[in-house]
């Protein structure tokens, strides 16, 4: 029953995502079909000028082809309709992933139970960012965000301890971000500097957490995007840490980069302590189905998968359904 409900719940969810995430892939119209939705979307002290001001960036944006542009402008343009939430990860809910090397041993700390873990579960993420700022900071189009991503595990098909959540990773953060007018091999560029703070919301003996700085180079053009996040851990006391060795698995940066063609979008991230020589690997696949509903494969090998797992060596492949995507 247990895994019905999931799946169901799974396409119910997806069938409603257009209408609850701000989508950045969208044309802008004409300037008059712009200028009729942002007045129907504004707020009753919006001026007309004010009206004429988002217009014109989103057409601006629009005739870039550039994708950061594009994104942030329709970011822009969402924030000012209650009835969207903006994305910010990837959302999505794989109602199967096979997985390699999970933790057992903190498992049975919960449990007391020598039954292992099933290989078979399923994983899901849920991201949105909030937008703090409704008039330009320092640049055009530049923005401070909250953003909170969760990310659970869940071990449906486990009959034997009643299907329960294995792991849940709880991730606020405080994050400013900004374009760039360079261009670099024809791409526009952009900049980030945040704070956040990662949690399993566990007590105990299964406890992990930490907080990091970190910054966020980015470069897009029309079809790629590429994102370099070097961070620093905050250093905590001894006797309050719980994964003093994080560093070691998780390293001290992360490169995403996502490629958009034929209507599929192919992902990657790398990890890496070169020191150590651990880190890991993801790679996704995102593609059409029907309308707006798009499948999604998914690869990850390496440490830190999950907080719980961040000193395990997991391989996972998980398929299911993507609700908002990298571009």
């Amino acid at each position: 029953m247990n895994r019905i409900f999931f799946i169901g719940a799974a396409l119910a969810l997806s069938a409603l995502t257009p209408k609850l995430f701000a989508s950045s892939m969208d044309p802008v119209g004409t300037m008059d079909e712009c200028l009729s939705q942002q007045l129907r979307d504004a707020a009753a002290d919006t001026t007309v000028g004010e009206i004429r001001e988002r217009c014109r960036r989103l057409k601006k944006a629009e005739e870039s082809n550039n994708i950061i542009s594009q994104r942030i402008a329709r970011e822009q343009e969402a924030k000012w309709n209650p009835y969207l939430i903006t994305a910010y990860k990837p959302n999505y809910i794989l109602p199967v992933t096979y997985a390699k090397n999970l933790n057992d041993d903190a498992w049975r700390q919960v449990t007391g139970d020598d039954d292992p873990l099933k290989n078979y579960e399923a994983k899901l993420q849920l991201s949105l960012k909030i937008p703090l700022n409704y008039n330009d900071i320092m640049v055009e189009n530049d923005a401070l965000y909250f953003g909170f991503t969760l990310q659970a595990y869940w071990q449906v098909y486990n009959d034997t301890f009643s299907s329960p959540f294995r792991e849940t990773n709880y991730q606020p953060e405080l994050f400013y971000l900004a374009p760039l007018k360079y261009e670099i091999f024809g791409g526009e560029t952009g900049i980030g500097v945040g704070v956040e703070h990662q949690s399993n919301g566990r007590g105990g003996a299964i406890s992990r957490s930490w907080n990091r700085v970190y910054a966020n180079f980015l470069w897009a053009d029309e079809k790629l995007a590429m994102s370099l996040r070097p961070w620093y851990r905050i250093p905590e006391d001894d006797d309050d840490d719980d994964n003093p060795d994080i560093d070691d698995f998780m390293g001290h940066f992360e490169y995403t980069v996502a490629y958009h063609f034929d209507q599929m979008t192919l992902s990657g991230m790398a990890r890496r302590n070169f020191k150590e020589g651990k880190g890991a690997f993801q790679a996704g696949l995102s593609f059409p189905i029907y309308g707006r509903l798009r499948g999604y494969v998914q690869y990850f090998n390496g440490y830190g998968e999950s907080l719980i797992d961040y000193d395990r060596d997991v391989e996972r492949i998980g398929v299911g359904i993507l609700l908002t995507d990298f571009l």
